[in-house]
């Protein structure tokens, strides 16, 4: 377990010491001034306006932070595989702890620009509608979606090596991503509720869609438990198929596995 935390650091320290992460936190602090200055929607405003701005604001923070930061998962693993570090790194460190360490580390940087961002939105709008219940279980989507999106962006860019294009390589991910998305904002316009409550049930679009039912629809526990099960059971699925690609993408140069092979 130690050699998991060793990795995850280096990967964090990596990061933060490259010049894409540090524009990065340079918008997002431009943001957080921005959601603190620009005065939030009060409860004098039409009740629709008020849970709708909050829907898109969330889903939006939520879908640039994980395409993002899952993207730089993704160039990170390329990187390894072009250097063959990877290779060298698993005769010493067991596969599990080299691969989910890294997820882990850079995926934190992301995980806390978003929480910061998010308490910047909280610091000047007006959620009183949600509990302490409802905030933690947008906190439990929003982390368990950033994590899946982010484990099979690294099982999808392990896979490839010299002269592998990882934009190409993930952009079916890249799309499930978007349609999640922007059918969130659809929803946040009032659509059929029906409609919302069986597309959050689809584990790609469990997260975005969950913010957007959370904070238009008054849920109860039973109801936000059962789509955060079904993306824990896609998310566990994920990490073993994405870690035997992994495992199969580093005794290969860049052969697809076969269906049979991953399972």
């Amino acid at each position: 377990m130690r050699s998991f935390w060793i990795v995850a650091l280096y990967s964090c320290k990596e990061l933060v010491r490259s010049k894409g992460f540090r524009i990065t936190t340079v918008l997002s602090l431009v943001l957080i001034a921005a959601l603190i200055a620009v005065p939030g929607l009060g409860v004098e405003e039409t009740e629709l306006l008020h849970v709708s701005a909050k829907a898109y604001i969330l889903s939006f923070i939520l879908y640039i932070t994980t395409g993002h930061y899952c993207y730089l998962i993704g160039k990170s693993f390329v990187r390894d595989r072009q250097s063959r570090m990877t290779d060298i790194l698993m005769t010493r460190i067991h596969s599990p702890y080299l691969m989910f360490g890294k997820v882990a580390g850079i995926g934190a940087c992301g995980v806390l620009q978003l929480v910061l961002i998010t308490l910047g939105l909280l610091f000047n709008w007006n959620f009183s509608n949600l509990n302490g219940l409802d905030m933690l279980f947008l906190f439990l989507f929003a982390l368990l979606g950033f994590a899946f999106y982010a484990v099979l962006y690294a099982g999808i860019s392990s896979m490839l090596f010299l002269g592998g294009n990882i934009k190409t390589a993930v952009l079916p991910v890249f799309l499930f991503l978007t349609v999640g998305f922007l059918l969130s904002l659809f929803a946040a316009c009032g659509t059929n509720m029906n409609t919302i409550k069986i597309i959050s049930f689809i584990p790609f679009m469990t997260p975005f869609m969950m913010i957007v039912r959370i904070i238009q629809f008054k849920l109860t526990l039973f109801q936000m438990l059962i789509p955060l099960c079904i993306l824990a059971g896609a998310m566990s699925i994920v990490c073993s198929i994405s870690f035997k690609i992994y495992q199969f993408g580093h005794r290969t140069d860049g052969r697809r596995p076969t269906l049979k092979e991953i399972l």
